[in-house]
Formats: structure tokens, C-alpha cells, sequence
């Protein structure tokens, strides 16, 4: 197991727990249509950024995250299940995992993040979800991740964690 900074546990329960009152105890999740591997870019070459291992089974919140990650200069690979996510991991072709808690088939983003564990990737893997649950923050870092985001998306603040995690990515256009 990884050690927690105590710091970051408190402020994200603290967090979570004036968000839940926020919402007024809604939970109710999207169902995102059926599909199957969805690869948003090509192989990795030297002139893209950071490849980005995105597992998000909605499809607004995986398209969004696609097109903000790529307008900000990462390359993208988005699939909807972590199930899907087997040849990307044989390869260890990405550099960061950004991946949902709740899937409503296949295996969860916590067997995820236990089977990244298991594998020995020393690769970053960030939480994006609409997951609240002081309990399950807790169980998220302690399984590995590097980072808990809670949507909606906030542009800058997930831009943010990334770069801190596998750095600036390179711009699109290389000009010479």
C-alpha cells in the first residue's frame, strides 16, 4: 500500500463532505450508450505530447475530456470500460490513466486501479468522477491513484493536476 499524506485525506473528506451537502444526497448516474474501444488518436511519434489513457463509460464526460486533453496538447487514447483497457497496459504505451470509479459493466475503477498496482506500472493514474464518497476517496488513494477530481469538469484545475503529474505537454503545432 501507498502512504496517504494525512493532509490530503482531510482536505478532500472535508471537501467531499460540504460538496454531498450541496447536492442534496443526488447520485444519479447517466447511462452512456453501449460501445465499444474508442481510440481517439493515432500511435505515439515524437512530436505528440504525453499519451493519456482516458476510461470514462460517459460519453459527454470521455468527449470532453478527449477534446480538452487534446487542445491542450496531450495524445489521447479514450476507450469506455477499463475491460478494454488490456492492450494499452501489455504495451505500457501511455503515460498517464484517467479513469472513472463506476462502470455499469465490466470491472470497476477501483479493480482498475488494484490491477495497475498489481502490474508494477509506475504510471500516474487520476480519479475523474461523480463519486463523493469520503469512503471510497479514501479507498481510491489507498488502491493508488494520484489524484481524486469530482465532476463537473473544471478545465483548469484538471489541466492542472496533469501537468503536475506527467508534465507540460507539446504544443500541436511545432513550429521550426
Amino acid at each position: 500500500d501507498r502512504a496517504i499524506a494525512p493532509s490530503a485525506i482531510a482536505r478532500w473528506v472535508g471537501f467531499l463532505r460540504s460538496a454531498s451537502r450541496c447536492l442534496s444526497g443526488s447520485r444519479n448516474a447517466r447511462l452512456a450508450p453501449r460501445e465499444d474501444v474508442r481510440v481517439a488518436s493515432g500511435s505515439k511519434n515524437s512530436t505528440e505530447g504525453p499519451r493519456i489513457l482516458v476510461v470514462q463509460e460517459d460519453t459527454a464526460v470521455r468527449r470532453s475530456v478527449t477534446k480538452l486533453l487534446q487542445a491542450a496538447g496531450y495524445t489521447v487514447d479514450a476507450i469506455v470500460r477499463y475491460a478494454n483497457a488490456e492492450k494499452f497496459l501489455e504495451n505500457n504505451d501511455f503515460d498517464a490513466v484517467v479513469l472513472d470509479l463506476v462502470y455499469h459493466e465490466g470491472p470497476s475503477g477501483f479493480v482498475g486501479l488494484r490491477d495497475l498496482a498489481s502490474r508494477g506500472l509506475e504510471k500516474p493514474a487520476l480519479v475523474l468522477t461523480e463519486v463523493r464518497d469520503p469512503d471510497d476517496v479514501i479507498a481510491a488513494f489507498r488502491l493508488g491513484a494520484n489524484d481524486f477530481i469530482t465532476l463537473p469538469l473544471r478545465p483548469a484545475e484538471f489541466l492542472a493536476v496533469l501537468r503536475r503529474e506527467v508534465g507540460a505537454a507539446v504544443p500541436q503545432e511545432v513550429s521550426n
